[in-house]
């Protein structure tokens, strides 16, 4: 089942009043395309988030926050599927988050920042 944007952001309020985190509102947001080379978020766009939100669009990724994994073809970093999502619930997490596509398609990953 494909779930439509405004029930991604539905889904995204709920795990954040589930976890306790309380945010005012999204800081900002990016659209990443996720290819055959290793992709950080975007330091200019994240600037001081202290959690970000993401969900696939399209394509299976490989994922690392881990400073000490290199990403090199497809057999490092954990899978996400598409319409599968993924929280990084700190600054480290954000600064370090590294991903590269799983196949020979590449990814979109919608990234929602939170201050």
């Amino acid at each position: 089942m494909k779930l439509k944007r405004w029930e991604y952001g539905l889904i995204a309020g709920l795990i954040l009043l589930l976890s306790g985190i309380v945010y005012a509102q999204v800081s900002r947001s990016e659209k990443l395309t996720i290819g055959a080379t290793p992709t950080a978020l975007t330091a200019t766009t994240y600037l001081r988030a202290r959690y970000a939100f993401g969900v696939l669009e399209t394509a299976k990724i490989r994922w690392t926050t881990d400073p000490n994994i290199t990403i090199i073809g497809n057999t490092l970093g954990l899978p996400l599927e598409i319409g599968q999502n993924i929280t990084l619930d700190t600054p480290d997490k954000i600064r370090n988050f590294r991903a590269i596509r799983d196949g020979g398609t590449s990814g979109v990953l919608q990234i929602l920042y939170f201050d």
